[in-house]
């Protein structure tokens, strides 16, 4: 793989799950109660990475 390799943007919450090592069922109560924002693109959800982050980031700071 090459250094400049440019990676994803937007997210599926499968693959949020797996960022946060949660379920995805997880993932959709989250945006579901309005702690993870997202867009919508047709049917699909799609979470910003730095959502992701910030929300991860918030988790640790409760701890």
């Amino acid at each position: 793989m090459s250094t400049n390799e440019v990676k994803p943007v937007f997210y599926c919450p499968r693959d949020v799950a797996v960022l946060l090592n949660v379920s995805q069922r997880t993932v959709y109560k989250l945006i579901k109660a309005g702690r993870l924002p997202h867009i919508r693109i047709g049917n699909m959800i799609r979470v910003n990475l730095a959502d992701v982050r910030a929300l991860s980031y918030e988790h640790n700071a409760d701890r």
